[in-house]
């Protein structure tokens, strides 16, 4: 029973309990008896206005939290007679504006947010919470070959390219994959947050194009490089053959002087092409346990052996537990002799080099000349380098190397020295 009807019980109940007492106390003055009796009616008439007045808006109030609990937000509340019921009407309908223009709002970027990934050149699919295909566009059934019955399904479960290697691929770390001799596809995978759960969304772009041009712009430069390297040294090469030809009474010692030249001419040009082959021919690390702590220990005392008539300090601070790591030891310590070696290279008279060794990193630092902002774009490109004499492969191999490891690495300067951070943790 509702409050109305109970109200309307109670004080029926006490109305006809005062009818009853009235009569009885004026049945023998019926003036008195019907005077009382009238405002008896007027009092019930008073009663049930007033409750009028207190249950319609109520009324009102139980319809408005019915619409909203069935998501209609189309009705408003009438004002009433009552000043206080009137202020929780003008709030209802207030809200109930509000809620049609976000609602509108979210719809308008909904359409708007749906076009525009149905428009794009990319592919986009976005998962459920349990790695499902919940939504893709179109570019991304054309590029992973998606089908209706697909939809709902986890990528494991199903035949679409790259399935298993979208899911495994870390948060807001692009990839390139190949899936032909001739087609590139970049995976950009994140996440959002949708009901206080994370949902991943996949970004997939054709990059065959791009890395084809950059392919044959680092062809291109290889190849004018190679061809100088090649032109200079026959050119050379050619012109004492063809003195030492038409002189033919040219004395024994200069023309063991000429064919001294010839070779060494020819062993800097083998030398550089065996750098090139390293640099292109590196293979991938084993998956070998080592201690990185004897490693460095030993490139300290070979590197200390071979510049002891240098005026340069050179120190090595070591953890007191060995660091244990997975690689090439090989590799690895190519790749720190050549750090080292571009250390020592840098300082020109007195000055500092120090390998400090963690659990986590490996630093090496330098007092030398520092980087040029010039120098500083070039440092890891091929065959870029900043010594007369240098062929650009060093720095290459190393970050080659670093890379293949996974281990981040950075090279910069400050306060005074050079840098060289390995972060393999």
């Amino acid at each position: 029973m509702r409050v109305r009807g109970q109200l309307l019980l109670i004080f029926g109940l006490l109305f006809m309990v005062l009818a009853v007492l009235v009569f009885l106390l004026f049945r023998e003055r019926p003036v008195i008896l019907f005077a009382s009796e009238v405002v008896l009616i007027l009092l019930l008439a008073a009663f049930y206005f007033l409750l009028m007045r207190i249950t319609r808006p109520l009324e009102q109030i139980v319809l408005g939290l019915d619409s909203l609990k069935d998501q209609d937000f189309s009705g408003y509340m009438r004002p009433t007679g009552s000043k206080e019921i009137n202020l929780l009407v003008e709030v209802y309908n207030k809200m109930l504006d509000n809620i049609r223009k976000e609602r509108l709002f979210q719809q308008e970027q909904h359409f708007f947010l749906q076009n525009l990934i149905e428009a794009l050149p990319v592919g986009m699919i976005i998962l459920d919470f349990d790695d499902q295909l919940k939504e893709y566009n179109p570019a991304a059934g054309e590029i992973l070959g998606i089908k209706e019955e697909d939809r709902g399904r986890k990528l494991t479960d199903t035949s679409l390219l790259l399935g298993s290697e979208i899911l495994s691929q870390e948060i807001r770390r692009p990839q390139t994959y190949r899936i032909s001799p001739t087609r590139y596809l970049r995976v950009y995978v994140d996440r959002f947050r949708n009901r206080g759960f994370y949902q991943k969304f996949v970004i997939l772009e054709e990059a065959g194009e791009e890395i084809l041009k950059v392919e044959k712009q680092s062809y291109g430069k290889v190849i004018r490089m190679m061809a100088h390297e090649v032109k200079n040294s026959v050119g050379a090469i050619n012109s004492i053959l063809e003195t030492l030809a038409t002189a033919a009474e040219l004395p024994a010692a200069e023309r063991a002087e000429y064919l001294q030249i010839v070779i060494d001419r020819n062993t800097r040009l083998n030398l550089f092409m065996e750098n090139f082959a390293r640099v292109v021919r590196l293979p991938l690390p084993g998956k070998q346990v080592f201690s990185l702590s004897e490693t460095v220990r030993s490139v300290h005392h070979l590197m200390k052996l071979r510049f002891q008539h240098r005026p340069v300090e050179f120190n090595c601070v070591l953890p007191p537990e060995p660091v244990m790591v997975t690689g090439s030891q090989e590799q690895l310590e190519q790749a720190l002799i050549n750090i080292v070696l571009n250390a020592f290279e840098a300082i020109d008279d007195e000055g500092r080099v120090e390998i400090r060794l963690s659990q986590d990193s490996l630093t090496v630092t330098d007092t030398g000349c520092g980087i040029s902002e010039e120098a500083e774009a070039g440092l890891f490109t091929p065959f870029f380098s900043t010594k007369p004499t240098g062929q650009g492969v060093g720095l290459t191999m190393v970050r080659e190397i670093l890379h293949n490891h996974g281990w981040r690495f950075e090279l910069g300067v400050g306060d005074g020295v050079t840098v060289f951070v390995i972060r393999f943790n």
